[in-house]
């Protein structure tokens, strides 16, 4: 799945094939072991991926990024960069409260680990483990959701 993943990156020509290849890919992976995380997560980027160069199936394949974002949060849930996953997946379905409380989760999850990396290693400059791009621009959609809602 990932190579089929790199070679659509590559080429993005033939993305339909490609794209449901790597699918199959993952969910045979998934099959062999459903307790990994990756491979849910990992699903969710070809059904992003799927609903970005896709018009006519775009909502069908958000629903399936989002439920494949809910099965790896489901088996880590202290990871930011999924929740962040979750959160965008949500509000792309119109589902603000779930973004709402994924992206409240991922800032939650980062600043604790600012916290304790500070304490662990006093002096050091830490941010957060999804940069401070990403981490500000969860911010941002955050207040911005919280603002309409």
């Amino acid at each position: 799945g990932k190579i089929l993943m790199h070679q659509f990156r590559l080429n993005p020509a033939n993305a339909g094939q490609i794209l449901l290849e790597a699918e199959k890919s993952f969910t045979a992976a998934i099959s062999r072991d459903k307790a990994d995380f990756k491979n849910y997560e990992n699903l969710a980027e070809v059904y992003e991926t799927l609903a970005q160069t896709t018009s006519d199936k775009r909502f069908f394949w958000f629903e399936k990024a989002f439920a494949a974002f809910q099965q790896a949060v489901d088996r880590y849930p202290a990871s930011g960069e999924l929740r962040i996953g979750l959160a965008e997946s949500a509000n792309q379905l119109g589902q603000i409260d779930c973004a709402i409380e994924n992206y409240r989760k991922a800032i939650e999850i980062e600043d604790a680990y600012v916290e304790q990396f500070k304490i662990m290693y006093p002096g050091k400059d830490v941010f957060s483990r999804l940069g401070r791009v990403k981490y500000q621009q969860a911010k941002e959609k955050l207040q911005e959701l919280e603002n309409k809602n």
